[in-house]
């Protein structure tokens, strides 16, 4: 079975950060993107991230991002709405 996506995905490579209330950001990169989500690259793929996050854009931009998936240091996460 073929998925299908809403939007069409932007290959990326650009740095980004999560940021989690309760630490330092953590450096990731942005691998592809959509105006609803992106896929992520973590530096370590034992980094534990919580369910919900806050994600610093290269541009400064704020998303409030949410995991879907996760696949060792790949993450798949959809954007929401501000917290």
């Amino acid at each position: 079975m073929e998925r299908q996506r809403d939007a069409v995905r932007k290959p990326t490579l650009a740095s980004a950060h999560i940021l989690v209330n309760t630490s330092t950001p953590i450096e990731c990169y942005i691998r592809d993107s959509t105006e609803n989500g992106a896929r992520l690259r973590l530096m370590d793929e034992k980094t534990v991230l919580p369910q919900g996050f806050r994600l610093r854009m290269p541009s400064g931009r704020i998303e409030t991002a949410e995991i879907v998936w996760q696949s060792g240091a790949s993450v798949g996460v959809r954007f929401l709405a501000p917290w």
